[in-house]
């Protein structure tokens, strides 16, 4: 990402000349289910994992860049404010500091609420992404943020940060909240669950846009600054 570059430049002092940006892409798998196909692929994991038919989805490591902390505890105040809330589902295997996640769970009740599946292969994960409500990815940093273009090629709309390169990425294709403060990530959650329409604004304005990233063109692009390096 330009961040990442930004990043670079900033604390290494690099030559901006030296740096060239070759934006990643999701992978062929992650892809809208036709009707039949999302159907069984429900069935499969709400069997397998426990899922209730309406969920929230959170696809990362579980670690303290994450944000995990800040979003579970405001989506414990939007539960306060509305008791319906879907529950959410948390995908990723544990990284650093991963206990304090499960502890915050613990000291805010919201055990029968929060389901940790652990990591999930791809083939399963395109189910989670077509099966969910909505995407939540309230990253303190990224250097990309790769699960958000899987949960734009799947249709699922998103809310993530408004900082590092997750602004650059979603420019206005997702819902855009304060990573920092808690009650912006519970009113982003509150707006986007009760708004269909809205939800179905973020979903097309995301197939959109992840159809300017894909493998082919992050391979040319290296391939361009490898053949560069022949003049």
């Amino acid at each position: 990402s330009e961040n990442s570059k930004n990043d670079l430049i900033k604390y290494f002092s690099l030559e901006p000349e030296r740096i060239i940006v070759t934006p990643l892409a999701p992978d062929n798998i992650f892809k809208l289910l036709n009707h039949k196909e999302k159907e069984e692929g429900f069935k499969h994991i709400s069997e397998k994992y426990n899922l209730p038919s309406t969920f929230l989805l959170y696809v990362g490591t579980i670690e303290p860049r994450k944000n995990l902390i800040s979003l579970l505890m405001a989506y414990k105040e939007a539960l306060n404010e509305q008791d319906t809330f879907p529950k959410l589902v948390v995908v990723g295997k544990n990284g650093w500091g991963y206990e304090s996640v499960f502890e915050t769970v613990k000291n805010l009740r919201l055990e029968d609420r929060v389901i940790f599946s652990g990591y999930i292969p791809d083939k399963e994960l395109v189910s989670f992404y077509n099966s969910a409500l909505i995407f939540l990815y309230p990253s303190l940093y990224e250097g990309f943020g790769l699960p958000v273009l899987e949960a734009y090629a799947c249709g699922l709309p998103v809310i993530t940060s408004n900082t590092s390169s997750l602004k650059e990425l979603v420019d206005d294709s997702a819902l855009l909240v304060n990573p920092d403060r808690i009650d912006s990530i519970k009113e982003g959650m509150k707006l986007l669950v009760s708004d269909s329409i809205l939800r179905e604004k973020f979903k097309k304005a995301g197939l959109d846009l992840v159809k300017k990233f894909s493998w082919e063109t992050t391979a040319q692009k290296t391939l361009d600054v490898i053949q560069s390096f022949e003049h």
